[in-house]
């Protein structure tokens, strides 16, 4: 049997499975709760082509069991790189104990930088429509 908590952080809810904190549960965006809102302006064609998609299957990894079914997706710490805020958590972290720390994608700040990339090729398209 495994224990599961959910622990408020003031701006989230972590869901924790024995001591792995498996992420947020929800995704806030509510334009209340932000300020210092600008467009983002850095080249999201380029960031999106840095990043490197996998396909993978779970190992035995504490509360996780292999189970051999093929997934797609990213390694946290190679996307953190690229987009920072798309990842909680540090590579290879441990609590006092040793135990493993899993690092989390958040989906949103990955959705906004593919949003920006198909903006930016919808206006090179459109610019080369009008050649």
């Amino acid at each position: 049997t495994h224990v599961f908590n959910i622990s408020w952080t003031g701006a989230v809810a972590n869901l924790w499975i024995d001591s792995t904190n498996l992420g947020s549960i929800n995704i806030t965006s509510d334009y209340r709760i932000k300020q210092k809102i600008e467009t983002q302006t850095a080249s999201a064609l380029d960031r999106i082509a840095k990043l490197r998609a996998v396909v993978y299957e779970l190992a035995d990894a504490g509360i996780f069991k292999a189970d051999g079914v093929e997934r797609e997706g990213f390694i946290a710490h190679e996307l953190q790189a690229i987009i920072p805020s798309a990842v909680d958590g540090e590579k290879d972290a441990e609590d006092k104990n040793g135990v493993m720390q899993l690092q989390s994608i958040q989906p949103m700040p990955l959705i906004a930088v593919l949003v920006k990339a198909l903006q930016e090729l919808t206006a090179r398209v459109e610019a080369l429509e009008a050649i």
